[in-house]
């Protein structure tokens, strides 16, 4: 039992009026050419002893009730605290900074820390503080902008041995990180392999908030805070330089060359970023086997300074991730040279099957060029030649087939499908007269019609939809096309789209997209999708009460990605009207001979043509060979061979499908490598061999 309280602290224990206070003293000795500074902080407000301010930051002192001396450890007792301290900048320092920023030049280690405890209210002065615990700072250190927390560590159990090692401080590496600073400097003995390094050379790093399109001038990000007012910054393979910056802008930009995504790391430049395996003041044999994420890393990205016991990269050390495979639509950009084919220009526009470029025996020959070249975006995985097309009628003899410059025929074009026939229909009109010997009564009934329920018919889109991706720039809009409900006057139609937002887009703050009528009367419309700052919202069904067998899909954004997934109608026919029929009550009798009558009428009939589109897909993967620049000024082209059936081919739409995987670069400061560690001196002093490896550390 405890015998060294005094008679204010025995009295102010046993009193159940008082509440016990915590209270935290740190003191550090004059180091590096600081004075002494010693921090009183307690778990509680108001707290003044003999006129010194103990200030209230400890947010949580542990687990008090488990805090014994080591020799009492095995019976489930702790020889150590985890503290938590407020973080946030306070004017306890002037200037005015965070806990945390002590140990940039203050060793943790070199503190002693005492826990006392007291009691509020109550009279106590000094002489009442009642020792519960005295320690040092230990490791983990950790902080955010809220919390500091680390540990102490019981102080006796540092007596009896000797404490080696420096602290890393500004002083030495004024680059360093604030997380790599307070750590002390490993010293490696012997031959140990995987030595984890620590980073001395900071470069700041954020992140976009934005799509980069390559050729751009401006880079959105969440902050640049701590960047140059100009400089460059590596954004995954790019390198882009800027001239000035704001809070989330860097501005004036050259140098983007691919398309870059919202959450992709933006990395200031800087040609030495060094890495710490071993303190300098501790001479080392040999550094080997440098990793980067526990793979070994290409010698021509590093550089060894053994004197320094340090890895310098020229850049940044990265792993590449494939994440995601993507796949992207290039359509032509104008008519080629050897084209023949009537309307070519219809055959660039995107989901429209009503409009068409027309080939045939005499204008045999449709051909589209790529001009525009396409950023690299990624790997390409495959390539395929895309064509939509029809045949009114069937080809017997002559063909359709796919070229493309430089390359050849690629394929066949299919003929159509099997269900794609001429409909005819017709009528015919049979008159005939005859008399009879039949004697019955004729009574015309009294009977009622009901009103009829108003017809609803259910569609589903005829093209437009499909797990496909569609871009859109601005002004540019997406077609959807139902089939005809059939005679009658439409009252109401509501339609179901499946609108799914792939992630990519660039415009204004709020973005709209729309399911509009596309023609007929009268002009409605209903939001499909809105997405304001980061929050988005869906709308699956609306009313677009127009007679009309199309919808377009509008919006407002510069640049926008997306997915219709289905789309279906219910189309609600206006009701007949009611119908009553009166009986006339007659009553009559016929009589007469039976005559025979033939007749051959002629048939009225109308032959409606096939038009129901059919899309080949021709694999070109291999002459591509994963180049994007490959595309640039190529000519595809659908030919019309033969002369015998006289046939229109209809090309509805002629493009490349893109399947690529997008490359993303990760960061990483996770680098190890093989040590030879502490070396002896050149004179042999401990081991008789000049420079030979030190292989225990007593």
């Amino acid at each position: 039992m405890r015998t060294d309280f005094t008679s204010g602290f025995n009295d102010s224990r046993n009193s159940k009026a008082n509440a016990p206070v915590n209270l935290l003293k740190i003191e550090w000795p004059a180091i590096n050419g600081l004075p002494a500074l010693t921090l009183r902080l307690t778990d509680r407000e108001g707290v003044n002893i003999n006129s010194v301010t103990w200030y209230p930051l400890i947010k949580n002192m542990g687990n008090l009730d488990r805090l014994v001396s080591p020799d009492q450890s095995d019976n489930n007792s702790l020889p150590n605290l985890t503290v938590s301290v407020v973080n946030v900048p306070m004017d306890l320092f002037s200037p005015s900074s965070r806990f945390s920023n002590l140990f940039r030049h203050r060793s943790p280690e070199s503190a002693v820390v005492t826990l006392y405890q007291w009691f509020l209210d109550d009279g106590l002065t000094e002489t009442d503080l009642s020792i519960l615990f005295v320690a040092r700072i230990g490791d983990p250190v950790k902080y955010d902008e809220e919390l500091c927390t680390f540990d102490l560590v019981d102080i006796s159990q540092g007596y009896g041995s000797k404490m080696i090692g420096n602290a890393l401080t500004l002083s030495d590496y004024p680059d360093a990180p604030d997380q790599s600073v307070g750590r002390t400097r490993p010293i490696v003995i012997g031959n140990v392999d995987e030595v984890p390094a620590i980073l001395v050379r900071k470069s700041h790093q954020t992140l976009l908030t934005t799509v980069a399109i390559p050729g751009g001038s401006l880079l959105d990000v969440s902050s640049t805070s701590n960047f140059p007012l100009s400089g460059t910054v590596i954004v995954n393979d790019d390198e882009v330089n800027y001239t000035s910056l704001n809070s989330t802008q860097f501005l004036g930009c050259s140098g983007i060359n691919e398309f870059h995504y919202s959450g992709d790391a933006v990395l200031e430049k800087v040609t030495d970023h060094r890495y710490l395996l071993s303190d300098p003041d501790y001479p080392i044999k040999e550094i080997s086997n440098v990793r980067v994420g526990g793979h070994l890393a290409d010698p021509g990205d590093f550089s060894v300074d053994v004197a320094k016991g340090e890895v310098v990269f020229s850049s940044k050390p990265k792993k590449s991730d494939s994440i995601d495979t993507k796949f992207l639509q290039a359509q032509n950009d104008v008519v080629g040279a050897g084209n023949t084919a009537i309307n070519p220009t219809n055959a660039n526009i995107p989901n429209s099957p009503t409009t068409y470029a027309k080939i045939n025996q005499s204008s045999n020959v449709l051909s589209l060029r790529q001009t525009n070249s396409l950023a690299n975006i990624g790997t390409i995985g495959k390539v395929l030649l895309r064509v939509e097309h029809f045949v009114e009628e069937k080809l017997p003899n002559d063909s359709l087939t796919a070229h493309i410059t430089g390359v050849g025929q690629v394929g066949t074009l299919s003929a159509p499908a099997l269900d794609d026939v001429v409909i005819s229909s017709g009528t015919t009109d049979i008159t005939h007269t005859h008399l009879d010997s039949f004697g019955f009564p004729i009574s015309d009934p009294q009977h009622q019609h009901s009103e009829a329920l108003p017809p609803k018919i259910t569609q589903n889109a005829l093209s437009g939809v499909g797990g496909q991706s569609i871009t859109l720039n601005s002004g540019q809009q997406h077609i959807i096309t139902f089939p005809d409900p059939g005679p009658g006057t439409w009252a109401t139609v509501e339609y179901g789209i499946g609108f799914e937002w792939s992630g990519t887009i660039s415009g204004p703050s709020t973005v709209e997209v729309f399911a509009r009528n596309n023609g007929g009367s009268p002009s409605a419309s209903y939001r499909l999708w809105r997405r304001e700052g980061s929050t988005e919202t869906y709308t699956t069904g609306g009313n677009i009460n127009t007679d009309t067998n199309s919808i377009r899909i509008t919006h407002n954004a510069t640049f926008i990605v997306f997915k219709i997934t289905y789309a279906t109608r219910v189309v609600t026919m206006n009701a007949p009207l009611q119908v009553s029929t009166q009986g006339t009550n007659v009553s009559t009798s016929k009589t007469g001979s039976l005559t025979q009558h033939s007749s051959n009428p002629v048939i009225n009939s109308t032959a409606e043509k096939a038009t129901r589109s059919v899309v080949d897909f021709f694999d070109i993967t291999s002459h591509v060979n994963g180049d994007w620049n490959w595309f640039t000024n190529r000519e595809s082209q659908i030919q019309y061979n033969g002369s015998s059936d006289g046939r229109t081919a209809f090309i509805v739409h002629l493009a490349y499908e893109i399947e690529y995987a997008r490359r993303r670069i990760k960061f990483t400061d996770e680098v190890s490598a093989d040590v030879q560690g502490v070396k002896d001196d050149s004179s042999g002093t401990l081991t008789g061999m000049a420079d030979s490896l030190i292989e225990r550390p007593d």
